[in-house]
Parts: C-alpha cells; structure tokens; sequence
C-alpha cells in the first residue's frame, strides 16, 4: 500500500479523513517554520541549507538561490547544479517539481562589459 505521501504526489485524491493526513499537516507546518528561516537567511550558504532541509536533499554550493523563496509543501522538490533561482519565487510543489542542471529561473540578465 503506497504511503499518503506517494498518493500524494502521484495526484491521487486526499481527504483530511485518510488515514496519514496528520503526515502532511505536519509537512506543511515544518516547512512554514523552515522557510521563515530561510527567507531571514543572510548568506547564500545559509539558503542552500534551509532549503535543502525543507526539500530534503543537499542543495549543491554551484545553486544560488535567492530569496524570498516560498513552496506550499516543499518534499517534492528535486534541484540540480549550477541552477539559478532568482528572488520571489512560489513553488506549489505537490505534484512534483524537478529543476535539472543548468536551469535558469527568472529574468534574464545580459551583463556587459566595455574595454577601455
């Protein structure tokens, strides 16, 4: 029998009587207090961290993530390397979000440089 987590993120639907839903209230509650804690971080170190806690799996030092940064849930969230995240971010991750190497989200900057 597949866990309420697993019907979860397969988008199976889920009523507040199922037997496991504690486990998701809980999910919901541990990520709110890690994401306040994210978004008062100070160092993108400190981000990689907190984030890395809410989605539980390391977030590699080639990621940058800026914030505020806000996701509903947060265990469904898979992060690559040498990805950029910029500012203002939601992530409703329920059904599952994967960000492969290389990703790029948010606006697109072309820095220039003159040689004098």
């Amino acid at each position: 029998m597949s866990t309420i987590l697993e019907r979860l993120k397969s988008g199976e639907v889920i009523r507040k009587e199922d037997e496991g839903y504690s486990e998701i209230r809980e999910t919901i509650n541990r990520t709110l207090r890690l994401s306040q804690k994210l978004n008062n971080a100070t160092t993108t170190d400190e981000i990689r961290t907190f984030l890395g806690e809410i989605i539980g799996q390391e977030i590699d030092k080639s990621t940058t993530i800026m914030t505020p940064f806000h996701t509903n849930f947060g265990k469904f969230i898979s992060i690559g390397k040498n990805v950029f995240i910029n500012h203002a971010c939601s992530f409703i991750d329920m059904g599952g979000i994967t960000i492969e190497d290389g990703a790029f989200i948010g606006p697109r900057v072309n820095l220039v440089t003159k040689n004098h």
